[in-house]
């Protein structure tokens, strides 16, 4: 089971991607500021991060750049929750629906 942490300070956002991410069978980690996402990132190793860029106090930027600069939370995989090009690009993220090797 993919352990997904979901960063979102839109209580109503939050909730449907949780819903969403449960019912595909993924156990998810749910946070509403930078702070705890950083901290659950650290312990609780999720195969995912869903970021959304526009958080209260440190954006979803700021934390982005404090995750891969981190040995222990680079390796995560980590995707802007609200895709916008240049919101992906801009912190180092595969633009939306990029195709990976």
């Amino acid at each position: 089971m993919a352990r997904v942490l979901v960063v979102e300070d839109n209580a109503i956002n939050l909730e449907l991607m949780v819903a969403l991410l449960e019912w595909e069978g993924c156990e998810v980690l749910a946070a509403e500021t930078a702070d705890v996402a950083l901290h659950l990132a650290r312990t609780a190793r999720p195969d995912l991060i869903l970021m959304d860029v526009q958080l209260p106090g440190m954006t979803g930027y700021e934390s982005t750049r404090h995750l891969k600069t981190d040995p222990t939370t680079a390796p995560f995989p980590l995707w802007p929750s609200q895709p916008r090009p240049c919101a992906a690009t801009r912190i180092g993220l595969p633009r939306p629906g990029a195709r990976h090797s």
